[in-house]
């Protein structure tokens, strides 16, 4: 899926690290500060499930009648409309994923069908920037992503540049990115309305994960064939 072969290029959380920093600079002890953690974790699914079902029968309403239950976007080009939770794939790159909200219009001065996407983001905080170490170096993505700062921003940039590669594949043109960010409630405030972010189209990102990915399961796969051929000789 998208968000697995993203997961391939982010650095994972070194937990016991990270909880030690915690209990450095603000007590307690360990095992408080990842059940704290998991508690936030616990919390923020049941909140973004609840508000992603919620946005997502609100634009069911708005998508065109006969095509409410189309599963996927293809190469099958559909009429303009809102499409929410649709999927997008590529048997090529074997990678699929599934889309918040997709919008395809239609112009008709170029007469091109371009496809805009909506992603629905439900964090507390949405960093825009790494957090630095004590030298004051940000944290990045893996290589071929290590020009890239590992932040919330950037990975989802990356994630909308991939529906928008493989909506690119099925012949739409690319339209515009936009993160939707849903905030949490202000206490005796309220919730602020939501905030529209545009993020850029990284294709040459896109198209540098793929070949990685790519390149990395056909190693596994000559791998795995060296490793039956090595048993095999010793039956």
């Amino acid at each position: 899926s998208v968000t697995q072969l993203l997961s391939k290029f982010k650095p994972k959380f070194d937990t016991d690290k990270v909880s030690e920093s915690m209990v450095e600079k603000y007590g307690k002890d360990k095992r408080y500060w990842v059940e704290k953690w998991d508690e936030i974790l616990r919390v923020s699914l049941v909140r973004g499930n609840q508000i992603h079902n919620r946005m997502d029968m609100s634009a069911q309403k708005m998508a065109p009648m006969h095509y409410r239950n189309l599963s996927l976007i293809s190469q099958d080009k559909v009429p303009d409309g809102i499409y929410p939770e649709k999927m997008v794939y590529s048997h090529q790159h074997r990678i699929a994923g599934r889309m918040d909200l997709a919008i395809i219009r239609s112009c008709a001065s170029t007469l091109k069908t371009f496809a805009d996407i909506q992603d629905y983001k439900t964090n507390r905080i949405l960093y825009t920037s790494a957090f630095r170490d004590k030298h004051g170096n940000p944290k990045m993505l893996l290589y071929p992503l290590n020009h890239i700062e590992d932040c919330h921003m950037n990975i989802y940039a990356l994630q909308l540049s991939l529906y928008q590669y493989l909506l690119e594949l099925c012949g739409y043109e690319p339209g515009v990115r936009e993160i939707i960010h849903i905030k949490h409630e202000i206490e005796g405030l309220g919730a602020p309305p939501p905030a529209i972010h545009s993020v850029p189209y990284l294709r040459n990102e896109v198209i540098a994960m793929l070949k990685y990915w790519e390149n990395e399961l056909r190693f596994n796969t000559k791998l795995s064939h060296l490793c039956n051929q090595k048993e095999q000789s010793y039956m």
